[in-house]
């Protein structure tokens, strides 16, 4: 975790970020989470930032739920496999993947082929702010899919003032500290392997399109 400086903060994450470890099996180099460089199209790798959070995401969940422990870390072609997998069901458009409808739609025929006894919940930041829910409900719905311990996909389709997160663009988000009232959100993202943190209120006060995000629950 990052958050050293604010004391006063309510804190809610993942129970275990070496779960989200990847390993090269060649050169034994470590990422957190997956790449969509990954892929091995150059369509893939353009479009494919919704497939690798939830490949991302499908990990964590598969890794976490060992009976007997977690394995050692999942190599980098085990990943390219679940990202190719993930990509048959998560299939962005030709404007890649830019509402969570879209994600949620393709998370709920990946788990249910599956069999995965999850369901997938959206929530819409709309870009009409007057139409935006309260913050409190944003920081409810990711406390309580952390709770859960499961990742959060987040949409930022502009990223407003925080300029840690790129624009029409999926992330992971693993972790979210507050403050009561939510006058003070922030939470730690995953994107392209790297994880850092970003100011969630400002991102929600100042994005001009919006975005949303879309987690995992059990049945």
């Amino acid at each position: 975790m990052i958050w050293g400086a604010v004391a006063l903060l309510i804190r809610q994450a993942l129970k275990d970020y070496s779960l989200l470890e990847v390993e090269d099996e060649l050169t034994r180099e470590t990422y957190c989470g997956c790449r969509q460089e990954w892929f091995a199209t150059s369509w893939k790798r353009a479009s494919g930032c919704g497939p690798s959070v939830v490949s991302t995401i499908m990990n964590y969940i598969s890794r976490s739920r060992e009976k007997d422990g977690p394995p050692g870390r999942v190599t980098k072609d085990a990943m390219r496999r679940l990202m190719d997998d993930v990509w048959t069901f998560v299939t962005p458009t030709l404007r890649g993947i830019p509402s969570t409808k879209i994600l949620r739609d393709g998370i709920d025929r990946y788990v249910s082929h599956n069999a995965l006894g999850l369901s997938a919940d959206e929530l819409v930041i709309p870009r009409r702010r007057e139409l935006r829910p309260p913050l409190r409900d944003v920081v409810s719905f990711l406390k309580t899919a952390l709770e859960w311990d499961i990742p959060v996909a987040f949409l930022s389709l502009d990223n407003g003032e925080e300029k840690v997160l790129d624009t029409w663009h999926w992330v992971v988000l693993v972790s979210l500290a507050y403050e009561p009232g939510a006058d003070a959100v922030n939470v730690e993202v995953i994107d392209e392997c790297r994880m850092f943190e970003a100011n969630l209120r400002k991102w929600y006060e100042t994005t001009a399109v919006g975005g949303g995000f879309v987690r995992l629950r059990p049945r």
